[in-house]
């Protein structure tokens, strides 16, 4: 099963070695796929003592893709299912859309502050943030990770947090260490817009109660 793939541009390639276990056979393993439309074999046989075996795939579209690989080794046979689900990748104001729990598929999305396990990230329809909880063996997806770099393949569960959209990692991303200017956004007037967007205003005057803030920092929401 290759679980999960997002599609990079119009296309998802991948590859994985599968380890063939074999016993008291006589004679090689044959190798086949019933339909062969989507997924590919590195060979058409396997040593009677078993081996490994590369299957690779294609696709242009997002949707769920199956196949059954076969092994026959005189009249020994066995069916095995090859699997793979391939999803676009969404932007920030989509997957902002969603519901609590949902899984959602982000792809290059830039860091624009580390703090612990907060981590911000914005692409060019809006911004959230990564709740880095790690991989429930103490280590964090996030560690060394730095203003700037770029975030491909981020997968996770969507929560709305008392207003806050973010997403908790249920893997590891890839990174792309080589930094990319992300200065906040200055603006003095607020429209629909920048809605998604974290935006820092300077000078904002509260006229109810005759205060001046500056430097205020805030999610623009419908």
């Amino acid at each position: 099963n290759f679980g999960t793939v997002l599609l990079n541009g119009n296309t998802a390639t991948g590859s994985q070695a599968v380890r063939i276990n074999a016993n008291r056979l006589t004679e090689d393993i044959v190798a086949s796929l019933k339909q062969g439309t989507v997924f590919r074999l590195s060979d058409v046989s396997v040593d009677r003592d078993g081996g490994y075996l590369d299957i690779s795939y294609e696709v242009a579209a997002s949707g769920d893709y199956i196949d059954t690989l076969v092994l026959q080794s005189g009249e020994m046979r066995c069916e095995v299912l090859v699997m793979l689900h391939a999803v676009a990748p969404m932007t920030i104001e989509q997957a902002v859309q969603s519901v609590d729990f949902e899984v959602v598929y982000l792809d290059s999305v830039v860091v624009t502050k580390k703090f612990d396990s907060y981590i911000f990230i914005r692409d060019i329809t809006g911004s959230m943030l990564i709740y880095d909880t790690g991989d429930g063996e103490g280590k964090r997806y996030g560690a060394g990770l730095k203003q700037g770099n770029v975030l491909r393949r981020v997968v996770g569960r969507f929560r709305n947090y008392y207003g806050v959209p973010e997403i908790a990692p249920s893997q590891a991303w890839s990174v792309e260490r080589e930094t990319v200017g992300c200065q906040p956004e200055v603006i003095s007037k607020l429209d629909s817009t920048l809605v998604c967007h974290y935006v820092r205003i300077a000078d904002a005057k509260i006229t109810e109660d005759n205060l001046l803030s500056s430097n205020v920092i805030m999610r623009v929401v419908n």
